[in-house]
């Protein structure tokens, strides 16, 4: 007798409309959350089934390695981009990627063959990101005219690309 008011009187405001819509409000990102982190182990589990069917599948070998990289598994993600090259030497997004990793990982020599092989295939990969990258790789060996002539064509690219936007219709 004594807890049914009490009681009464907490679930009359937790079933109000007023007390379930700020709920909602304030809790629906955690439970869009929840579906977020259900959908991205679906992703990785189609592309993982994708790539055991056909393991002569480049861009699935990359997807797997960006994957990986995304959850900081570096051994496993670089085995997948090496996988993607064998496959298909031309795999630029691969190679930059492996440069990427060597240069965070302090393997200078490694990122600057890996960046060097992504300039040779295409010189406006990732819209001129290749060039920052050498850059930053060039700043940490030392090189510090080499990094500042990269640093000076990417600033150049990035400023005719903003130029051409702002002139497009």
């Amino acid at each position: 007798m004594y807890l049914w008011g009490p009681l009464r009187f907490i679930l009359g405001w937790i079933a109000s409309p007023f007390f379930l819509f700020y709920a909602y409000y304030y809790l629906g990102g955690e439970i869009s959350n929840l579906g977020a982190g259900m959908r991205s182990r679906q992703n990785f589990r189609r592309i993982l089934d994708a790539a055991a069917v056909n393991p002569h599948d480049g861009d699935a070998q990359y997807q797997l390695g960006l994957i990986y990289q995304e959850r900081r598994q570096y051994t496993e993600a670089i085995q997948r981009f090496k996988n993607a090259i064998a496959i298909d030497p031309k795999e630029t997004d691969a190679h930059f990627q492996l440069g990427r990793i060597a240069r965070q990982q302090g393997r200078l020599k490694d990122a600057l063959g890996h960046f060097e092989a992504v300039l040779n295939q295409d010189e406006r990969h990732s819209q001129s990101e290749i060039l920052r990258e050498l850059g930053g790789v060039y700043i940490a060996a030392g090189q510090f005219e080499d990094a500042r002539a990269f640093l000076a064509d990417y600033d150049v690219d990035r400023s005719e690309e903003h130029t051409s936007e702002l002139q497009s219709p």
